[in-house]
C-alpha cells in the first residue's frame, strides 16, 4: 500500500525512509525537505513537517518512536521532532 502511494506522488522526491521500532510506522524525507509519517500497513499519511533547509539526507525514529531525527546538508544540522 505504500508503495502505491508513493507511486501516485513524485517518487523521485523521496529520498530516505525508516520504519519505526515497531514497524507499524514509516517516516521518510524528500528533496524538497519535507518529511512525512506514514502508517505502515494502510500507506495513510500522519503527518508532514518541515525538516532541514534542502534536501533531507537522513531519517529515524529515536527512543520508543515517538520523536524522529533528522538532517539534511544545506544547513549541516540535525533537528528532533515529536510525532
Amino acid at each position: 500500500m505504500f508503495a502505491r502511494q508513493i507511486e501516485a506522488g513524485r517518487p523521485e522526491d523521496c529520498r530516505f525512509v525508516s520504519f519505526s521500532p515497531d514497524s507499524r510506522r514509516l517516516v521518510s524525507g524528500d528533496v524538497l525537505g519535507t518529511i512525512r509519517a506514514w502508517d505502515a500497513e494502510t500507506g495513510r499519511l500522519l503527518t508532514t513537517a518541515s525538516g532541514p533547509a534542502g534536501p533531507v539526507r537522513a531519517v529515524a525514529f529515536r527512543g520508543k518512536g515517538l520523536r524522529i531525527a533528522s538532517g539534511g546538508v544545506r544547513d549541516r544540522k540535525g533537528e528532533l521532532q515529536a510525532l
